[in-house]
C-alpha cells in the first residue's frame, strides 16, 4: 500500500501564503486578508441580508430613549456640580 499523503489546506512557503498581506482590524484586532474598506462593505452587505426582517422587541425604543435621557441628565448634573463651587459646598456638606 503507497504512503498517502493528506493534502494540506495551509502551506507556510506556499505561494498564496507569501503574498497575501493581512491587515489588523483598528476595532477587533483581528488579522483581515482583506483592507478595512472591502471588509466593512462586504460585512455590512452580509449583515443586511442575514438580519433583513429584524425589528425591535416592544418598548426597546422608548426603553432607549429614556435611558439616553437619563444619561444626559446624570452628565448634566456631574458637570453643573462640578463647575459650580457653592453647590459643591452643599452638596459635600
Amino acid at each position: 500500500m503507497e504512503d498517502q499523503q493528506t493534502p494540506r489546506l495551509f502551506e507556510p512557503n506556499s505561494w498564496a501564503s507569501q503574498t497575501r498581506r493581512t491587515v489588523t482590524c483598528s476595532t477587533t484586532g483581528a488579522k483581515l486578508p482583506i483592507s478595512h474598506e472591502p471588509f466593512a462593505r462586504e460585512s455590512a452587505e452580509k449583515h443586511a441580508t442575514a438580519f433583513s426582517d429584524c425589528k425591535p422587541l416592544p418598548g426597546v425604543e422608548k426603553l432607549l430613549l429614556n435611558l439616553s435621557r437619563a444619561r444626559s441628565a446624570s452628565i448634566g448634573n456631574r458637570l453643573s456640580w462640578l463647575w459650580h463651587p457653592a453647590q459643591r459646598a452643599i452638596d459635600t456638606n
